[in-house]
């Protein structure tokens, strides 16, 4: 479409070129008049009142409004085509978008996408996780479908309207992230996620400490403090290296990685339900180690003994090699 607008502005540059050449030449007319005349007759007001044209002038003027004419046309079924074609287009790429994001379930809504949202977001495409993306602002769409290779559901709106949480599905979805740039509307956000979904885990980023009472009030589960975390890795790396390099290693390091710590939830009518660690000999099977088991109320138990009972529910913290 917009090769098609170029050469329609083409034609008419071309088209005014023609005429106020030609009457410059034709009929010795100084500038002002041949553009004056090159308007009046493309756009066929027949204004002109000025001394007799020429016979070869006469030509050019019907050949200027043939052409007027036809350019004309041409525009107004362009720029219609355009308008039509961007507006239904939209449409269609809407409605087409919602119809894909009410076929996922157990997924993740990401609300916000500053530098913050857009690590959250690629790390969910290594992972290959289903998540839907929703920001006010229109110019994140593109930036973050190039940056992510159009692997993401993306929603234009605001997070904290319960419209756009239902469409992103927050009925459905496991897990809501609050990653705002701004602590009040992360609360916001929490808040109608709260009252439209029960159930949902919701992690909220806080920027300032004060707001961690409020957020938690919302609704939150989780309060991530980007400061606090940054001053807390700086520390560790600076005091325990060893440690730091190692954890890093187990999260963050997908190239080099030979080993990784991930989670197993326990689901209802597992063969593992009321056997012990000894009994289901992960270590054996599959080469990986238990670090804790965390029950459905939270609770942790570390380096869990031989004999730790499994239950439904439960979450297996393992440790073993990166899967090839």
């Amino acid at each position: 479409m917009k090769e098609k607008i170029i050469k329609i502005i083409l034609k008419i540059v071309l088209l005014f070129a023609l005429g106020i050449g030609g009457y410059m030449y034709i009929e010795n007319m100084p500038f002002s008049d041949a553009l004056y005349m090159t308007i009046i007759t493309v756009t066929t007001t027949g204004l002109y009142a000025g001394q007799a044209l020429s016979e070869p002038g006469k030509y050019l003027t019907i050949i200027l409004i043939i052409l007027g004419i036809t350019i004309f046309i041409q525009s107004i079924n362009v720029f219609a085509s355009t308008i039509l074609f961007e507006y239904y287009n939209n449409i269609i790429k809407k409605r087409r978008l919602l119809k894909m994001i009410d076929k996922l379930s157990n997924h993740i809504i990401l609300c916000g996408v500053g530098e913050l949202g857009f690590e959250i977001a690629s790390e969910f495409i290594k992972k290959n996780e289903k998540f839907v993306v929703i920001d006010i602002n229109p110019n994140v769409r593109q930036k973050l479908e190039n940056y992510l290779d159009n692997q993401c559901y993306f929603i234009e709106g605001d997070a904290a309207n319960d419209d756009i949480l239902i469409q992103a599905g927050i009925s459905r979805a496991k897990c809501l992230l609050a990653a705002l740039n701004d602590d009040a509307q992360n609360t916001f956000t929490v808040l109608s996620a709260r009252g439209l979904n029960a159930k949902i885990k919701i992690v909220a980023r806080c920027i300032s400490p004060k707001s961690r009472a409020k957020l938690l009030r919302a609704g939150a589960d989780k309060i991530i403090l980007p400061n606090f975390i940054g001053a807390k890795r700086m520390a560790t790396i600076a005091l325990r290296p060893e440690v730091a390099d190692f954890v890093d290693t187990l999260l963050y390091d997908d190239h080099n990685a030979t080993i990784r710590i991930e989670t197993i939830k326990i689901p209802a009518q597992s063969i593992l339900i009321n056997k012990t660690l000894k009994e289901i000999k992960l270590p054996m099977r599959t080469g990986v180690i238990v670090v804790a088991v965390k029950s459905l109320d939270g609770e942790f138990i570390f380096n869990p003994a031989h004999n730790t009972i499994i239950k439904e529910n439960d979450t297996l913290i393992i440790l073993g090699p990166e899967k090839k």
